[in-house]
């Protein structure tokens, strides 16, 4: 016997593959795993399958439901949705669209047989009440024949109720005999259950001459109650309008799904857990996999950066300390032979020299601080704009040097923060620094100060956002490589355009992270569209306790 084939559409990778391993272990072909409707499409055109079990919210264009009306419309086959919880929005537009079964995640053996053998079974009955209607639209002369050998409960009848043929099954579905209805009215009756289901019939049938699918409770002969899926179309018969109604008996499955819903129910909160546990253990395998593929890569610039950093650290100290004991050496050596402002240039070269060591010393110390988790900071309110401002002041003669026009432009309501006001100095200290050694004499470094907005919480998906305060300083250098945007802020990592084989640690800019971090803010570095690059920071007006 040929194996069944189906098409699984689902956009997340394991619970594809988890069912696809579930369907080949119930004896089932699967043709393909797509994970978009345009996919879909395509590849239910090659392969052909017998049965497309797909996920309701398959994200993109065509959407889940789109992919569904386009499948049924141009393939008729039959779909089984897998669905996470009843979204009854998507239910109740997939059902004015086409007939469907559905299965709950996590798949379950057991429910995902009896939905496929079902929806099987409702697609050979569909097709059969098909080829019922064609050939009423053929020739209405063959009719009784159909009416008689259909596998559905048949019946025709006038506008109004009253029977004109039924067949054998139609009999056993209702419990009634043909003597007991032909010439009666099933209106006068009470068969329908809820009077609302004839009127829908009847409305629906005049409004299109059709009705699909409709879902209606009939009372049988013994008072029991029946559920039957209704397809109702009309004919002529001697110049007349009739009603002929397929009615498909699905009381075993209503009570199947009922026993089903039941089930769920009791098994709720076991459901809710194991579906909590799989999320988790998909993220940690997410986690996994990218840890997986990143860890080889870090692991060698993490040595070559380590072997940079000591060879750099070597030298960045050893050069100072030899210029300091050189003019040193000079000023003992001649203190006697020189004037005192020939003096006053030693000393001051071994001043500024000393300066620049302490703070490459500061560094170091800082970074043993931030990795051990003891780097101090006080928080107080500060006023942004002046505090940058000082720290301009403190490159006034290197900028003149260099010919360079410093410009800050102010563009916000509110300039007050609490921060650390020393710690932030520091970070505009370093981006300064940078601007100013890497842009080229006689052009231009602007610092933007405006406001700007932060995400309330930490998630992607929070949708408020809290007051702070953005600060760009723009210059005109030689610029950053794109690869190497956001790792500049490494510890030890220096871009390959300012790389040298005499100095620079890495640290600055690794430090600056660490302290805006601390300020619950962010740092980043992108490339201007003429020359240069842009390092901005964005921190909160205020401070979270604690």
């Amino acid at each position: 016997m040929e194996q069944l084939k189906i098409l699984i559409i689902e956009d997340e990778i394991i619970i594809a593959t988890v069912t696809k391993r579930t369907l080949k272990n119930l004896g089932y072909e699967v043709t393909a795993i797509v994970d978009t409707g345009e996919k879909a499409i395509k590849t239910i055109e090659a392969n052909k399958p017998d049965l497309v079990l797909m996920d309701i919210q398959i994200t993109g264009k065509p959407d889940g439901i789109e992919t569904v009306s386009a499948i049924h419309s141009r393939f008729n086959i039959p779909i089984v949705f897998t669905v996470d919880d009843l979204d009854l929005a998507s239910i109740k537009r997939v059902r004015m669209t086409v007939p469907f079964s559905y299965v709950l995640k996590p798949i379950r053996k057991r429910d995902l047989i009896l939905v496929i053998d079902m929806t099987l079974y409702d697609s050979r009955v569909e097709a059969e009440k098909k080829q019922i209607e064609k050939a009423f639209l053929e020739s209405q002369k063959k009719y009784e024949t159909i009416v008689k050998t259909s596998p559905n409960a048949v019946c025709v009848s006038q506008f109004d109720g009253t029977y004109v043929e039924i067949n054998e099954v139609y009999t056993k579905f209702t419990g009634y005999s043909k003597e007991d209805l032909i010439g009666r009215s099933r209106v006068k009756m009470n068969m329908w259950v809820k009077q609302e289901d004839r009127e829908k019939f009847l409305t629906e049938l005049k409004k299109n001459n059709h009705i699909e699918n409709l879902e209606s409770k009939f009372r049988c002969k013994d008072g029991s109650i029946k559920t039957g899926l209704v397809s109702g179309r009309i004919i002529i018969l001697n110049d007349v309008p009739h009603v002929l109604t397929v009615t498909h008996d699905i009381s075993d499955r209503k009570l199947m799904e009922e026993s089903l819903t039941k089930a769920r129910n009791e098994l709720e909160q076991t459901v809710l857990i194991r579906t909590k546990a799989l999320q988790q253990e998909i993220e940690e395998r997410k986690q996994i996999e990218v840890y997986l593929l990143e860890s080889r890569k870090e692991a060698e610039q993490a040595n070559i950066a380590k072997s940079e950093f000591l060879s750099n650290i070597s030298h960045e100290i050893r050069t100072p300390m030899h210029q300091i004991l050189s003019f040193a050496k000079f000023g003992v050596g001649k203190i006697d032979k020189v004037k005192k402002e020939k003096l006053y240039h030693y000393f001051s070269k071994i001043e500024t020299i000393g300066k620049n060591l302490l703070t490459l010393l500061n560094d170091l110390l800082d970074l043993s601080k931030i990795e051990a988790g003891e780097l101090d900071y006080d928080m107080h309110k500060s006023d942004l704009k002046q505090m940058i401002c000082n720290v301009s002041n403190e490159f006034v003669s290197l900028l003149e040097e260099k010919g360079l026009t410093l410009n800050i432009v102010e563009n916000n309501n509110q300039i007050e923060m609490v921060c650390d006001e020393g710690r932030i100095g520091q970070v505009v200290r370093n981006l300064l620094s940078n601007a100013i050694k890497f842009t080229p004499p006689q052009k231009n470094i602007t610092i933007f100060i405006e406001n700007g907005n932060l995400p309330a919480g930490k998630r992607q998906t929070d949708a408020s956002t809290i007051p702070a305060l953005l600060v760009r300083i723009t210059d005109q250098g030689i610029g950053i490589p794109e690869n190497e945007l956001d790792s500049i802020f490494d510890k030890f990592i220096q871009s390959s355009k300012t790389k040298t084989g005499a100095g620079g640690t890495g640290l600055g800019l690794a430090i600056c992270k660490d302290i805006i971090n601390a300020h619950n803010g962010k740092i980043w570095a992108e490339n201007n569209q003429d020359r240069g690059s842009t390092f901005s920071f964005i921190l909160p007006h205020e401070q979270k306790a604690g």
